[in-house]
């Protein structure tokens, strides 16, 4: 099991999810711990639960497209911006920090 911990929309709470999006095993999980790619979909299939109807796709801007190199969008700019002030994973004895 994954435990979630939570802010979102300003409503704490945690819930556990069973596996993630395109992970086989539990394996796989803690053998992506530490990439974007897994931060990304722990915020997806959290918004999944939490409120379908927000989209999660990222806001594509002039420089991810190439135009002003400023800030790239990480997962923790990503979940601020759908409404999360705290994303805590626990993975077996591994956390995964997201904001």
């Amino acid at each position: 099991m994954i435990k979630i911990d939570y802010i979102f929309n300003d409503n704490l709470g945690e819930i556990e999810l069973g596996l993630l999006t395109g992970f086989e095993s539990k394996e796989d999980i803690l053998e992506s711990i530490g990439t974007s790619t897994l931060e990304d979909i722990i915020i997806e299939d959290v918004l999944q639960i939490l409120n379908p109807d927000i989209d999660p796709t990222p806001i594509m801007v002039a420089r991810v497209r190439g135009g002003d190199r400023g800030e790239p969008i990480s997962p923790k700019s990503e979940a601020e911006r759908l409404g999360f002030s705290k994303l805590v994973a626990t993975i077996d004895d591994s956390k995964v920090i997201i904001i």
